[in-house]
């Protein structure tokens, strides 16, 4: 009730929770209220109705948690609130604060590598290394490339590796496809001698002697190796017939 001897003044209002006033119930400058949501509107110079005021005040944060992202937050009370430390590696940082000295940057227990350049390392083991997906590292065994019953012409491929002859088997040496320090086996697993071919090579030699030869022969159950001097020149020595 309005208090005697005075006139009330009321504004256009609304009793509807939620509602707002359109431009068309508002002219330039007047104000509206809706007294259930206790908001006060206004109609701007665009003919734009705004929101003045709200008696709806906002739960301020309290407190505010970085989680374990392994940041720390500040205690600001106002303004801004930074974060300072390190981003943990299980939320995709690295968990260090550079990737570079002597420290240790572990970024999972068995990572896969798929073109690291490892520079000179001083140290490591080779043990559970494979060289090609299968065949270890290092000098630990002679891998077999396989048995052969047939004429077969040595690749690349078979450096550092046995070649076995079985029955109808025999080996032809190209020219031009080793590089020097090479080294091929040949065994022989047949009850006969079994003889190869060497004649592309430009000089080849049997061990302890200075005659060129195309050809020569591995004895029943024996192995002779070829050592490529260079593309062009290599020696074999063994068990030739």
């Amino acid at each position: 009730m309005a208090q005697a001897g005075f006139t009330p003044i009321s504004i256009y209002y609304s009793t509807t929770a939620a509602a707002i006033p359109t431009s068309g119930n508002l002219v330039s400058g007047e104000l509206a209220i809706n007294i259930v949501d206790e908001k006060l509107y206004f109609k701007n110079s665009a003919g734009t109705v705004k929101l003045l005021a709200s008696s709806a005040a906002g739960t301020p944060v309290l407190t505010f948690s970085a989680g374990t992202t392994g940041f720390t937050p500040s205690t600001a009370t106002s303004g801004a609130v930074t974060l300072a430390g390190t981003l943990a590696v299980a939320n995709g940082g690295t968990g260090v604060t550079t990737s570079t000295g002597t420290t240790n940057v572990v970024l999972s227990n068995s990572p896969t590598l798929v073109t690291p350049i490892l520079g000179t390392p001083t140290s490591g083991n080779l043990n559970s290394c494979t060289a090609d997906g299968t065949n270890p590292v290092g000098y630990r065994n002679i891998p077999n490339s396989g048995a052969k019953t047939s004429s077969y012409t040595l690749v690349a491929g078979d450096v550092g590796k046995f070649i076995e002859l079985g029955t109808g088997g025999s080996v032809v040496v190209p020219a031009s496809i080793f590089a020097a320090g090479d080294v091929i086996s040949i065994f022989n697993n047949t009850s006969a001698s079994i003889a190869c071919t060497c004649s592309a090579i430009t000089d080849f030699y049997k061990g302890g002697t200075d005659t060129d030869i195309s050809t020569f022969s591995v004895t029943t159950r024996g192995v002779a190796t070829i050592l490529f001097i260079s593309a062009t020149r290599a020696v074999v020595t063994g068990n030739l017939a």
